[in-house]
C-alpha cells in the first residue's frame, strides 16, 4: 500500500500562535543557525519556566523543516529529553504536521527500527540518555544483544559460543529461542556500516576481546565464572558502544533538540562515549 504524499507544513500557520517575544527568539535561532554567513551549529535558549521554550522549539522545527523541505528526501528531528514521561508529553506539543512519524527508541535498536523512518518524509526520534543511550550499563537489554548477535553472526558465522557470550541475564531457553527464531528485518545499510566499523583498525581491541570471549563461552555453563562475567560485560559494552556510534552516524539528524540541556553535560563533550 502506497503511503500518501505528505504535505509541506504551513509555516505561517504554525508560527501564528506564538507571542511576539517567542517569534523573535525563533527567528534569531533560525537566522544564526541557517542564514548567517558564518552560522553556528549550537544555540542555547535560556528563559524562565512557563515562558514557552517548548513553543519556541516547535517554531524552530517549523522553520528548519520549511527551509530544508525541498532538498531532503527525509527530515529527521532528534529530541533528547531527560525521561520518557516528559518526552511523551512534549513530543505531542512539538508536532507540526499530520503524517509525521514519532519514534522513541534506543540508538542500538535502530538497525531494526530505521526502515520505518526511511518510509516517511518527516520523523521525530526521541532518545533519553538513561534508556536510549545507556552506554554506562554495559550489558544493556536483551533486545540489543539480539541485534548484536544477528549482526555478528553475519560477520563471524553462527556458533553456540557467540550465543553464550551475548546471553547475559536472559534465560537460556528464551535466549536460544530468540536467537533461532527472530526474523525481524535488520537494515542492510546499517549492517554494512557496522561490519565496516567492526573491521576497522581502531576496532582491533574489540575483535581481540570477542575472540577471547568466544573461547571462554565455547560451552554453556549453568553458572558463570568471575572471568566470564567480566569478559561478557567488557565485550558487550564495547560492542554496544560501537553499534551506537554507527547508528548515530547513519541517523544524520537535521536538527537536534536537547530539552533542559544542563542535564546532559556528559553528552556535550567529544571525549564522552555518549
Amino acid at each position: 500500500m502506497t503511503r500518501p504524499v505528505m504535505e509541506r507544513p504551513n509555516l505561517d500557520k504554525l508560527l501564528a500562535p506564538l507571542k511576539g517575544f517567542q517569534r523573535a527568539t525563533v527567528q534569531r535561532v533560525f537566522q544564526r543557525m541557517y542564514l548567517d554567513p558564518e552560522p553556528t551549529t549550537r544555540f542555547l535558549v535560556a528563559d524562565e519556566v512557563g515562558l514557552g521554550k517548548t513553543l519556541v522549539a516547535r517554531g524552530v522545527i517549523a522553520h528548519v523543516v520549511n527551509h530544508l523541505w525541498d532538498e531532503r528526501k527525509h527530515l529527521n528531528v532528534l529530541y533528547i529529553c531527560s525521561n520518557q514521561a516528559i518526552a511523551a508529553q512534549n513530543l505531542s506539543k512539538l508536532a507540526i504536521a499530520e503524517g509525521q512519524r514519532t519514534a522513541a527508541t534506543r540508538l542500538t535498536l535502530l538497525p531494526r527500527d530505521i526502515h520505518h523512518l526511511r518510509e516517511n518524509k518527516l520523523n521525530f526520534i526521541s532518545l533519553t540518555p538513561g534508556t536510549a543511550l545507556d552506554l554506562r550499563s554495559q550489558g544493556g537489554r536483551w533486545e540489543e544483544r539480539l541485534v548484536l548477535y544477528r549482526l555478528l553472526r553475519e560477520i563471524l558465522g553462527d556458533s553456540t559460543a557467540l550465543q553464550n557470550m551475548l546471553q547475559g541475564d536472559k534465560g537460556k531457553d528464551a535466549w536460544r529461542y530468540a536467537c533461532t527464531t527472530d526474523e525481524t528485518a535488520l537494515d542492510a545499510s546499517l549492517a554494512k556500516l557496522f561490519k565496516r566499523a567492526y573491521g576497522a583498525p581502531e576496532s582491533a581491541p574489540i575483535r581481540k576481546d570477542v575472540r577471547e570471549g568466544l573461547e571462554l563461552f565455547s560451552r554453556q555453563r549453568d553458572k558463570w565464572s568471575d572471568e566470564q562475567r567480566v569478559k561478557h560485560a567488557r565485550v558487550v559494552g564495547a560492542l554496544r558502544t560501537l553499534l551506537a556510534r554507527t547508528c548515530a552516524d547513519a541517523l544524520e539528524p537535521d536538527l537536534v533538540i536537547l530539552d533542559e540541556f544542563q542535564r546532559f553535560a556528559q553528552i556535550l563533550h567529544d571525549e564522552s562515549d555518549e
